[in-house]
């Protein structure tokens, strides 16, 4: 077994010294599992990445500052600042 000391925030943890053990001695240990830290990270994001929400993309806006409806890019054609647009609510 190989030790890795706790670091960058990742706690301490044990590792099968795999180049020295036969892969059947690593398939009778009870505590192997087959997966490195990096794959069980991966494991993790991806686990964490299915459960987030579809992100909605803001095409209609409505500029307080000139009272003026548009869709796009959030920068007002007519007064040239998108700081006073907010999301429109009905554009026909």
């Amino acid at each position: 077994m190989r030790f890795h000391r706790a670091s960058g925030g990742v706690q301490a943890w044990f590792e099968h010294d795999t180049p020295v053990l036969t892969q059947t001695q690593l398939q009778k240990c009870a505590y192997f599992d087959g997966l490195s830290l990096t794959e069980h990270k991966q494991l993790e994001l991806q686990s964490r990445v299915q459960k987030l929400q579809p992100v909605e993309v803001v095409r209609h806006w409505h500029c307080i500052e000139c009272d003026h409806d548009y869709s796009g890019k959030k920068c007002c054609p007519k007064c040239g600042h998108g700081i006073y647009s907010r999301e429109a609510q009905d554009i026909a």
